[in-house]
């Protein structure tokens, strides 16, 4: 049996949702409440296993009784009744376990899909409770003016909104945009609310959804670079340990290895870099290609994050590029390094480099950075 928790000041619309959830779903226990002070008594008094509230009510409102839910009971799935923006900011949100949206009037089916969604996502441990992206967006929509205390762990944050437009947002010695992408991203949030704006001058010029997505493509970016990190510290091999970095590294040396794999190429090598796998700037090199290096540098963290993601190795030693007009490019990924090569394969045959050449280089690498 799941406990479900209607809050709405209409009676009859109120009433209607009650008796259909329970007439479809014998497994469903409705409990109803006209505001959010009712339905504060409610989920003090009975364990409650998903919400399902509108906005606008007297005596205590919707945005209420969310920044209550997000301090007290975090882990209970909500479905808000409310108008809505732009399906991509949805989308954005709903997939990062926000609660969700439905739009009066309501298709009662949707509803029951939506709150059978919910309870299976709590009970699978996927709900991480009320997003501050989510909360946001229902205040623009329904153009609150407010000031928000945002919470989590140590950390406190401050958003300023005027009929719906976030005008300001700080946290420590940011100020603006750039406070408001920190705050928006916060985890496992407690939301205060101030019903009114303690600010009136504009200082945020970006839309509330342009802040949004913002704030995640940031979030994201970042946790791509995190990953990197951890699939190159995972991709050293047996020749490189991963605390290497740029300061220990003998430029001489590397120079000198250099000059070993053109000696044993010749006019074969057409260019060779070796350059930062944190930034793809070149260190060293041979008609060097800095372009080339940055764009090598990403495709080779692309092709590591996509065979980890496929359950598969990460790359080994080496992998090769057969180009056209018989030239071939060598890409070594070592740790905090990467090492490039264009070989034309008209003067210098596979053999040479596979069995010969990589080989020295190697171990003329682990020389440099051991100093």
């Amino acid at each position: 049996m799941s406990n479900i928790l209607i809050v709405d000041d209409d009676k009859a619309f109120l009433l209607s949702l009650a008796d259909g959830l329970i007439s479809n779903d014998p497994d469903f226990q409705v409990f109803t409440a006209g505001n959010g002070k009712e339905a504060l008594d409610v989920l003090q008094s009975t364990k409650i296993d998903l919400v399902v509230t509108d906005i606008k009510m007297p005596e205590m409102d919707g945005f209420q009784l969310l920044s209550y839910i997000s301090k007290n009971y975090k882990g209970i799935p909500v479905i808000v009744i409310t108008a809505f923006g732009t399906p991509e900011i949805e989308n954005e949100i709903q997939k990062r376990g926000s609660f969700q949206f439905l739009e009066k009037p309501l298709d009662f089916n949707i509803l029951e899909e939506k709150i059978s969604e919910g309870l299976k996502a709590k009970l699978k441990g996927y709900v991480k409770g009320i997003s501050l992206s989510s909360f946001i967006q229902v205040l623009g929509m329904e153009g609150a003016s407010c000031t928000l205390t945002v919470k989590s762990k140590e950390k406190a944050g401050y958003l300023y909104f005027f009929n719906g437009v976030l005008i300001d947002a700080d946290f420590g010695d940011k100020k603006g945009e750039e406070a408001a992408y920190d705050i928006i991203v916060w985890d496992d949030v407690e939301i205060e609310i101030e019903r009114k704006s303690s600010k009136r001058e504009k200082e945020i010029n970006m839309s509330l959804n342009h802040i949004i997505m913002e704030a995640h493509r940031r979030m994201d970016e970042n946790k791509n670079k995190q990953d990197d990190r951890i699939v190159l510290e995972n991709n050293t091999g047996h020749f490189l340990n991963s605390q290497f970095k740029e300061e220990n590294m003998n430029i001489k040396k590397l120079q000198d290895a250099i000059k070993i794999l053109k000696d044993d190429l010749g006019d074969g090598l057409l260019a060779t870099d070796v350059w930062m796998s944190t930034d793809g700037q070149p260190i060293a090199g041979y008609n060097s290609q800095p372009k080339a290096c940055a764009l090598f540098n990403r495709i080779t963290l692309q092709m590591n994050r996509t065979l980890k993601d496929s359950g598969f190795p990460l790359l080994g030693q080496y992998y090769l590029l057969d180009l056209a007009d018989k030239k071939r490019v060598i890409i070594l990924p070592l740790g905090d390094y990467m090492w490039g090569m264009l070989i034309d394969g008209t003067i210098t045959p596979l053999g040479l480099i596979l069995n010969i050449a990589l080989p020295k280089v190697i171990d003329a690498f682990e020389s440099a950075i051991t100093g």
